[in-house]
């Protein structure tokens, strides 16, 4: 009989690579039921593997009674924004297919761990272990929550999963929603990827963490709320981070490279980008820098802008001055190779955003370190949608000024691999976002802070992990370079008797999406459906309406004021070019020590669809 394998042994038959020292230290501390509340570590330091080890650690504690077990049966991967691609999803995909195999091989080095999972799924369960997306904007599969038994990861975002504990699951019945909140508060591992993202409900999971603990004498099962994150907030204690080895490169190459990868980046202040011009002005000037990268070599290119209607713009002026380059770059055969400009935000319909995403994943490859020679160059233009879950590699990047937080993120997907002994970058920042006495819309009065820290570091900074690390401002000025949050209310135990009361809900309750994204102005947005084969008359579209109701995947949510716009002036693209919006935040005067209701997504009647990120 095969010997159960150790932590190591589990990893590298599943990924054909040996895991990172600390990836090994975790999930020894975690099997013996020491799940920490704070994992902070770098940018592409790995972290998704916690899935991993949170599968393992169940399989080895897979005999003991639930009483006794420390490994939840349930984990639950969360992060905010998750807008370009679900890395967790795949993983947890990959996961499943490896057990299910090794499952019917008894000499897999797999099959002692495929088994004990089966074993605690009970009689009559087909699959060792199961994964489920709860997201917005794709078809939800509910039948995760057939059986408390069977051991299962979800991948979802901070909507699905927040209301969902707190009994007001979106798209979830008032008679199934208790049981939604008892299966994800119960044997579960709550793990929310990127926490400074969403404070709120960072603040939240801790409330309910320590809600719970207080009766844990009546809830025997396991619970473990886990936050992942770069920049942990002052008040983290005792978090888990990296070691000496795993930045020895003799014990860690593969780790060690990505962490002293280094990404020298200049700055610049973009003169005349305010008012009308704003738009105009910074795009051309990121088009020029994206020519120039392009010319120097480098064939992946990445532009981050913190506005929709930037996007646009940018992604017109790097196309326009491509098209009136002299020169091009060539195969090895001799044939043209003409760079694609492509553009990716969070106002896409999901269709068209998947579209596009496999797009640049087949055709440039940009989720590979080393793209094949034949590969043609390629432009992205993206805004806030792609800090966060996309696990892409470029060779240069632009970028607008941001908060320290946000920066650090979106040099993440520079030269992720560490595979270049140096990549260029540049940090551009508007007219307007430096005027004090004008706080920026989005992040208020950071950004002039940010550039006050990017200046006294002299011409250049290196944001590589390891750089960025020892250069990073501390204290009240680091305070005043981070992006502005939002707090969450006190969740106490008269909130939880009122949102346990499911049918009938009573009359007065809290708002859940206060716990979820904080205190908030109401931001009124529009689901607006996009489909062919609408262009008969009023009585007609109504009953093909009728007969295929709108689908998440066809909706594109915007603001309810560009909506307006758009429909005054007939639909006509230009009007779009009123949207002064981002993708995935609240403007930053919403933000901070607002008590007012959260936003909520209007659609008309009677399709209704629920707010997602």
């Amino acid at each position: 009989m095969t010997p159960f394998p150790s932590f190591a042994q589990f990893f590298t038959a599943i990924w054909n690579r040996a895991p990172y020292p600390w990836q090994v230290r975790l999930a020894d501390a975690a099997a013996h039921g020491a799940w920490p509340a704070w994992i902070t570590l770098p940018t592409g330091a790995g972290k998704t593997a916690c899935l991993d080890i949170a599968v393992y650690c169940l399989a080895r504690q897979a005999t003991l009674p639930p009483a006794e077990r420390s490994a939840p049966v349930r984990i639950v991967f969360a992060v905010n924004r998750r807008i370009v691609v679900d890395e967790a999803f795949s993983r947890a995909r990959h996961l499943c297919s490896c057990l299910g195999s090794a499952l019917l091989t008894p000499d897999s080095v797999l099959h002692p761990v495929a088994a004990a999972l089966i074993q605690l799924a009970g009689s009559g369960a087909k699959h060792p272990l199961e994964a489920y997306p709860l997201r917005g904007g794709t078809f939800t599969d509910n039948s995760w929550a057939r059986t408390p038994f069977q051991p299962l990861i979800i991948s979802t975002t901070l909507d699905q999963l927040g209301s969902r504990l707190l009994f007001r699951g979106f798209g979830v019945t008032p008679n199934a929603q208790p049981l939604h909140a008892a299966l994800l508060g119960n044997d579960a591992l709550l793990l929310l990827d990127e926490a400074h993202t969403s404070a709120a409900f960072s603040q939240t999971l801790r409330n309910i963490a320590d809600l719970r603990g207080r009766c844990l004498e009546n809830i025997p099962l396991p619970f473990h709320a886990v936050q992942l994150t770069a920049t942990p907030p002052p008040d983290a204690a005792d978090p888990f981070t990296l070691n000496p080895e795993d930045r020895d490169p003799q014990s860690c190459p593969a780790l060690s490279r990505r962490l002293s990868a280094s990404k020298p980046s200049t700055y610049a202040r973009v003169a005349g980008a305010k008012g009308s011009k704003r738009h105009e002005k910074i795009a051309q000037e990121m088009a020029s820098h994206a020519t120039s990268f392009l010319d120097a070599g480098h064939r992946r290119v990445l532009v981050i802008v913190n506005r929709v209607a930037t996007a646009e713009s940018t992604a017109a002026a790097v196309t326009k001055a491509l098209s009136q380059r002299s020169s091009s770059s060539r195969q090895s055969g001799g044939a043209p190779l003409t760079p694609k400009v492509a553009i990716l935000t969070g106002r896409m319909r999901p269709l068209d955003r998947d579209a596009a995403v496999h797009e640049l994943t087949s055709t440039h490859q940009i989720g590979r370190s080393d793209p094949d020679p034949d590969v043609p160059p390629l432009v992205l233009v993206a805004t806030q949608c792609i800090e966060v879950g996309a696990d892409f590699d470029f060779d240069a990047l632009i970028t607008e000024i941001a908060p320290l937080d946000a920066l650090r993120q979106r040099f993440g997907r520079l030269n992720r691999s560490g595979r270049l002994a140096s990549s260029p970058a540049i940090i551009l920042a508007p007219e307007d976002s430096l005027d004090e006495s004008k706080p920026d819309r989005l992040y208020g009065s950071t950004l002039p802070h940010v550039w006050n820290w990017l200046s006294a570091s002299g011409p250049t900074i290196d944001f590589g992990p390891d750089a960025i690390e020892r250069l990073a401002p501390t204290g009240s000025t680091l305070a005043a370079c981070l992006a502005p949050v939002c707090d969450s209310p006190i969740l106490l135990p008269p909130h939880l008797d009122m949102l346990c009361q499911t049918s009938p809900r009573p009359h007065v309750e809290p708002d859940v999406t206060c716990y979820i994204h904080g205190f908030q102005k109401p931001n009124a947005s529009v689901s607006i459906m996009v489909r062919r084969g609408l262009d008969s008359s009023p009585d007609e579209i109504r009953d093909m309406l009728h007969a295929a109701p709108p689908l998440g995947t066809e909706i594109a949510e915007v603001p309810l004021y560009v909506a307006q716009e758009w429909l005054r002036t007939t639909g006509q693209s230009s009007s779009i070019e009123a949207d002064d919006s981002s993708d995935g935040i609240e403007p930053a005067s919403t933000r901070r020590d607002r008590h007012s209701p959260s936003p909520i997504a209007i659609s008309p009647a009677p399709w209704r669809f629920s707010r997602d990120s």
